[in-house]
C-alpha cells in the first residue's frame, strides 16, 4: 500500500538511511541538516508497506521580485529508493510536495536539480527553468547574483547546505502553485527564511 503524508520523528533514523543510500553523505551532516533546517511537518515523503519508499525537504524562503514578496519552499534532497525507482513515486512525490506547500502558504517551490539530466525530469513535475548564475560564501551566508532578463536577482541562504553552481544546462526550476506569482518572473530574488 502506498501512502503521501509528513514525517514524522520516529522517521529519522528511516530518513538518514535512505539518505545515505541515495547520496552517499555521511551521517553528522545529514543529522546536522535536519537539526537546523528542517521540521517533521515540512518534510513530505511516500511511504510504500510501511517503509520510506522517497522523501524531500521543504525549506521556507521568499521569492523577491518587482518589490514584492511571494511566499515559497526550496525543495531539497529530493530522493527515491533505489529500488523503488521507475514506478511513478518520484513524481507523485512532487505532486504532494506541491500540495503540501500550498497548505503551508507557499506561491511556489523552487529547486536545484543535482545535474542537467533531472531538468527534463522536474519539468514533468510542472517545474520550469528560472534562473542560473554562481552561488559563492560571504560571512556566514550564501549570495547569489545575477542579471537576467535585464533584472537582478539574489539568493541569500545557509552557506553549509545551499552552496552549488546554477548553469544554462542545470538551472534553478521554479514551480508556480497558484496565480499569484506573475507570469514571465523568472529572475529570482531568494531569501531563505533559516
Amino acid at each position: 500500500m502506498i501512502k503521501e503524508r509528513t514525517s514524522e520523528i520516529k522517521d529519522t533514523n528511516a530518513i538518514v538511511s535512505l539518505w545515505e543510500k541515495v547520496f552517499e553523505d555521511d551521517e553528522p551532516y545529514i543529522k546536522s541538516f535536519l537539526a537546523e533546517l528542517c521540521e517533521p511537518g515540512r518534510i513530505p515523503l511516500i511511504e510504500e508497506d510501511g517503509r520510506i519508499a522517497a522523501c524531500s525537504f521543504l525549506i521556507p524562503c521568499e521569492l523577491l521580485f518587482g518589490g514584492k514578496r511571494y511566499p515559497l519552499m526550496y525543495e531539497f534532497a529530493v530522493m527515491t529508493a533505489e529500488e523503488k525507482r521507475g514506478r511513478g513515486l518520484g513524481l507523485r512525490l512532487q505532486a504532494y510536495a506541491g500540495r503540501l506547500a500550498a497548505s503551508l502558504g507557499a506561491d511556489g517551490i523552487c529547486l536545484l536539480p543535482a545535474d542537467g539530466g533531472l531538468v527534463s525530469y522536474y519539468k514533468k513535475a510542472g517545474f520550469e527553468p528560472a534562473f542560473h548564475g554562481d552561488i559563492s560564501r560571504a560571512d556566514d551566508r550564501i549570495i547569489y547574483s545575477q542579471a537576467y532578463m535585464g533584472r537582478a536577482a539574489s539568493l541569500r541562504g545557509d552557506a553549509e547546505f545551499l552552496s552549488m553552481r546554477c548553469t544554462e544546462d542545470t538551472p534553478g526550476m521554479l514551480l508556480r502553485l497558484n496565480g499569484n506569482i506573475p507570469e514571465g518572473v523568472s529572475a529570482l530574488m531568494m531569501l531563505p527564511l533559516v
